[in-house]
């Protein structure tokens, strides 16, 4: 099984900050078909270096939920969007401040 291969991280879209679930669009099998081609596509165009994922959805209370496994990467650096980013702990800190943070005069 891939969580065997891989670290995963789990991102839950559908539920907000404070826990309340909220769900997302999923009327039909080709909502959720929608949903994950369209988070793939973001994936593949704005983020390098690519990863694979995984896209289960759960019910829960009449809401439909999604879960997005992520593998944990062994790369530290990444570009989103043209920025380049470097995971720090559980953040994400773009490369240029923590640069400027450490060799500022």
């Amino acid at each position: 099984m891939l969580a065997n291969l891989f670290k995963l991280n789990s991102l839950f879209i559908g539920i907000d900050d404070d826990g309340k679930i909220l769900g997302i669009e999923s009327r039909t099998p080709k909502d959720k078909e929608k949903f994950v081609h369209r988070i793939f596509t973001l994936i593949k165009n704005r983020i390098r270096p690519g990863f694979l994922i995984r896209i289960d959805f759960e019910e829960i209370r009449d809401y439909t939920v999604a879960k997005i496994f992520v593998p944990q990467s062994e790369e530290p650096l990444y570009f989103m969007d043209g920025i380049i980013y470097i995971r720090h702990g559980d953040s994400d800190i773009k490369l240029v401040k923590k640069i400027l943070a450490e060799y500022a005069f």
